[in-house]
């Protein structure tokens, strides 16, 4: 018998095992239970406090819940059993792309990414987030055991990521490329060295700098530009769209019906793990607001997007308080 598990943050029953009686209690002791399951965090670095009451739920379902293991480790097993089908031979210098965050290391806690406004620059990008909160961050559950056993195979593993590569260049204090790969050595990860670990700026050309997209550090694996061999990408591994060579197929990573047109691809040179934490994806509901007021996605203010959440959330302290009096 073969089982198939999908994700579902909002079904409930996994919060059963956060406290005795759990499912009798009030919203309000429901919300105080799930700050207590997340003391054992890094949630508590958070600064965005309306960042933080809208994704406490997704916080405690990634940290607490057998449902969020199980699916990583159902993950990495499809993506076992899809190695192990490949003919021997079969491919050049055959190479499996893995993002970091969310996919191999887990997504340690940080402010939304909701824009691209240039006037108030996400926590997300600040090299001393990434040299301080990250060091906190643990292995996915699967992924260090499926990456050995793919280099054993004779895979070449190389991680691309969104991380800045560093602060001050030759400086290993502020060089958040060293960080990584001591982290990712730390964790047995194979691979984990400078040639391996393509960050942000890293394979850009000066007409790319400002946008440097993962798919010109894909293009760079392809051509050969990283260690002078050609190679074939079998597999990629990520948790959001863009970690997937869908940019390169002239569909938005970003929209859904991206996804559906690459439909086939998941599962099979696609491998997605779950990220309710990764905001990047309420780009879409921002950009439909943006265009019913007339307005530029990035002229939307960090209020404006907190009120457009809340909006849309039935599970919300401060909207109980405000039905209540309502009635």
């Amino acid at each position: 018998m073969t089982g198939i598990f999908f994700p579902n943050t909002v079904y409930g029953a996994w919060e059963d095992s956060l406290a005795p009686g759990y499912s009798r209690m009030t919203p309000q002791e429901k919300h105080e239970r799930r700050l207590a399951a997340l003391g054992a965090t890094r949630f508590h670095a958070i600064t965005d406090k309306d960042y933080a009451q809208h994704l406490t739920l997704a916080s405690v379902w990634t940290h607490t819940s057998a449902d969020f293991t199980a699916l990583c480790y159902q993950a990495y097993n499809r993506a076992e059993q899809l190695i192990n089908r490949m003919p021997a031979g079969s491919y050049n210098n055959p190479a499996i792309i893995a993002d970091i965050d969310g996919t191999v290391l887990d997504f340690t806690t940080i402010r939304a990414n909701l824009t691209d406004a240039n006037d108030k620059m996400p926590v997300r990008f600040d090299h001393n987030w990434f040299l301080t909160e990250h060091q906190h961050s643990r292995p996915i559950p699967g992924a260090a055991e499926f990456l050995n056993s793919a280099s054993q195979k004779g895979y070449e593993i190389f991680y691309v990521s969104s991380r800045p590569l560093s602060k001050i260049p030759d400086s290993e204090d502020t060089d958040v490329e060293s960080a990584t790969i001591k982290k990712l050595t730390d964790y047995h990860f194979p691979y984990a060295d400078r040639q391996h670990v393509l960050l942000r700026e890293e394979h850009c050309s000066t007409r790319h700098k400002k946008h440097c997209g993962k798919e010109l550090k894909r293009a760079a694996i392809q051509n050969g530009d990283i260690d002078n061999k050609k190679h074939d990408i079998v597999l990629m591994i990520g948790d959001l769209l863009s970690d997937f060579s869908l940019t390169e197929q002239q569909l938005d990573p970003r929209l859904k019906e991206s996804a559906a047109t690459a439909a086939s691809q998941f599962g099979n040179n696609y491998i997605i793990l779950p990220n309710p934490l990764n905001t990047v994806w309420m780009w879409q509901l921002y950009s439909r607001e943006a265009q019913k007021q007339n307005q530029e996605l990035t002229q939307m203010s960090w209020k404006e997007q907190a009120e457009l959440r809340r909006s849309l959330l039935l599970d919300w302290p401060e909207k109980w308080s405000h039905d209540r009096h309502s009635n």
